[in-house]
């Protein structure tokens, strides 16, 4: 990945151990936004029509 946004003309590094060892050594780490709501309890889940309660929703 890093190569990459080098190449898009970002300035990056590669971390050793990647995110993992970053979250292991206490550092920040900025909230994902969300982008859409979660489903009612009581609809399908939109991805496989279960009942969404069916599912272990859980916080990133």
């Amino acid at each position: 990945m890093a190569q990459f946004l080098r190449r898009q003309g970002r300035d990056a590094w590669a971390l050793q151990g990647g995110l993992a060892a970053w979250r292991a050594a206490g550092y920040p780490m900025e909230p994902k936004a969300v982008t859409a709501p979660l489903p009612a309890h009581d609809a399908d889940c939109p991805d496989c029509d279960q009942p969404v309660e069916q599912h272990q929703l859980v916080a990133t």
